[in-house]
């Protein structure tokens, strides 16, 4: 099964790394990668937010914006509305793990779950399983997505597939 990335993966998508050239290896093959819409967002509010103190930022948003958003070498999953009555079933009820290693404000964690939600629920109503680096969160999420849908073909997380 195809395994959908997630922001972890997608924010790598750039000229000359592993990511990209995973990609783009993927995309020669007419199986591209496909990465999930709330990744998109994520990576574009981090790149945006990080523009003003740095600009190369805002150069990764311009190559993210080409490569990513316009499909060049990706494809993006949009999320469709049994995904939105899934993820917002789990989110009234789940919460974000605690870790205390974690420096983000507690808005922006709250943020970032919702967001990962969003990233497994589009994964799961397209019956498609989810890459990430932050495989923790994403099987918090897959269990509580069985507990919602027994009967239903669980959410597999996979790690970085390159």
């Amino acid at each position: 099964m195809t395994a959908v990335w997630d922001t972890t993966l997608a924010s790598q998508i750039r000229v000359g790394t592993p990511g990209y050239e995973h990609c783009i290896g993927r995309l020669a093959t007419s199986d591209p990668v496909l990465i999930a819409a709330g990744a998109v967002f994520e990576t574009a509010h981090g790149y945006e937010s990080a523009a003003e103190r740095r600009p190369e930022f805002a150069a990764l948003l311009d190559e993210f914006r080409e490569d990513v958003v316009r499909e060049t070498i990706c494809r993006v999953l949009p999320m469709n509305g049994l995904a939105a009555l899934v993820a917002g079933r789990l989110l009234a009820r789940s919460m974000p793990p605690a870790n205390s290693k974690d420096k983000r404000s507690k808005a922006a964690r709250r943020r970032a779950w919702l967001l990962d939600i969003q990233i497994a629920a589009t994964c799961w109503a397209a019956g498609h399983d989810v890459a990430t680096e932050n495989e923790g969160d994403f099987t918090q999420i897959a269990s509580a997505l069985a507990k919602l849908y027994p009967d239903a073909p669980p959410l597999a997380v996979e790690g970085r597939p390159y």
